[in-house]
């Protein structure tokens, strides 16, 4: 009886163990990047949060920082978007879901460009270098649909696709030109047009 006894609390504590290891690989946090956005000089980053197996809420940050010498343009993007997933495939080393994601963003940014011109002086000859700085500074809201593609490999890594879009309005917009004076060398959409802001999204990261 002292034998089945201690057999019992073994194979109970045993299978405790294996319960709770169970448990700590349900990950409920995912962290991604956006590699297309690295073009435009925009640091695209994303965070998930599982909320059930088919639900969860996703929050995009951007900030964009570039310096080109005579050209600056500062920003930052912030968005919301809930997730409802459909699993289409899964194995025991990955799967395939498909998603509709309604979202909501906000976008400030700020550009400035400095030019140098040499006006002459026809009273004494002279010819003396002049500066301009136009600046165009603006805010945008946007909201829309985005339908996605993701796997999840490993319980780990993650790879995901969407496209979609939605209207977006910019407004405040303030400086001393307009976005279309402003833009050259920027790979970037026009910021400063308001209408249907189609979108597309290619993101890597990880589970944890």
């Amino acid at each position: 009886m002292k034998n089945l006894c201690i057999s019992l609390l073994i194979i109970m504590l045993f299978s405790s163990g294996i319960s709770a290891q169970e448990n700590q690989e349900v990950k409920n946090n995912e962290f991604r990047l956006e590699l297309l956005n690295f073009i435009g000089s925009t640091f695209y980053a994303e965070y998930e949060r599982r909320l059930s197996d088919d639900h969860g809420l996703n929050i995009v940050i951007a900030p964009t920082a570039i310096d080109n010498n005579n050209k600056t343009m500062y920003g930052m993007l912030v968005q919301v978007n809930p997730k409802l997933y459909f699993t289409i495939g899964k194995n025991n080393k990955s799967q395939q879901r498909i998603y509709f994601s309604p979202y909501a963003n906000y976008r400030y940014l700020d550009i400035s460009q400095t030019s140098t011109y040499y006006p002459y002086n026809y009273y004494n000859g002279t010819i003396l270098p002049q500066t301009q700085t136009n600046t165009f500074i603006a805010s945008s809201a946007g909201i829309g649909m985005l339908i996605g593609f993701k796997i999840e490999a490993g319980n780990f890594f993650i790879f995901n696709l969407e496209a979609g879009g939605g209207p977006r309005y910019v407004f405040n917009k303030s400086g001393n030109t307009s976005y279309n004076n402003v833009n050259e060398g920027f790979n970037n959409w026009n910021l400063g047009y308001s209408g249907i802001f189609p979108r597309f999204n290619m993101t890597m990261g990880f589970k944890f």
